[in-house]
């Protein structure tokens, strides 16, 4: 990682100091105007899951790209998806309970 080729940014919870979450670029080679983006944020999607149980949030609208498989697979991951809500133009509506919560 140099910083202009290749940068990565990091999320800490600061109650524990475990990682909760990565995002990166990579700039292109041959296109230096352009960068491939990379995000890893489980995590960080059940530290929030995990807040918004403890103040009475038990379930969340979920809009991802209709082809998003790995979003879809994060939201099982760290979740249960109960249903799916609707679909538009090229994205759906998924409702999850967090893991922990009642459903």
């Amino acid at each position: 990682m140099d910083h202009h080729d290749h940068e990565a940014l990091c999320a800490f919870d600061v109650t524990d100091g475990h990682g909760v979450g990565v995002a990166r670029y990579v700039r292109c080679p041959g296109r230096p105007e352009t960068a491939a983006t990379a995000l890893t944020i489980a995590q960080l999607l059940q530290l929030l899951m995990n807040r918004a149980d403890r103040v009475g949030v038990r379930t969340f609208s979920a809009v991802i790209a209709a082809d998003n498989f790995e979003a879809l697979g994060l939201l099982r991951k760290v979740g249960r998806v109960i249903r799916l809500i609707g679909t538009g133009p090229g994205v759906a509506e998924y409702e999850v309970t967090a893991a922990g919560a009642l459903a």
